[in-house]
């Protein structure tokens, strides 16, 4: 999607780019797009204080982080990258 309508920002929905999603280093980073886009994410922890998302460098999408691994597919080619560099 590269915009929003009235209705969707109305109700705190936006647009945004591949490249602003893949931007942000920090789950409340505002220096991607003007609106922060993954917004309570940093206090997704499991019981001992461990966050369930990696943000990784500007250029992945957040990974789903879990026992020590993260799950993103960085390149695109559909597998994740533990399987791709183990």
């Amino acid at each position: 999607q590269t915009g929003s309508s009235a209705a969707d920002s109305a109700n705190g929905y936006v647009g945004a780019l591949l490249t602003q999603l893949q931007c942000p280093v920090s789950a409340d980073s505002t220096s991607c797009a003007a609106n922060m886009l993954y917004t309570g994410w940093s206090s997704v922890t499991d019981a001992k204080g461990n966050a369930y998302w990696d943000f990784g460098d500007s250029y992945q999408l957040p990974g789903l982080l879990l026992n020590g691994t993260v799950f993103r597919d960085s390149d695109g080619d559909g597998q994740m990258d533990s399987i791709n560099n183990p």
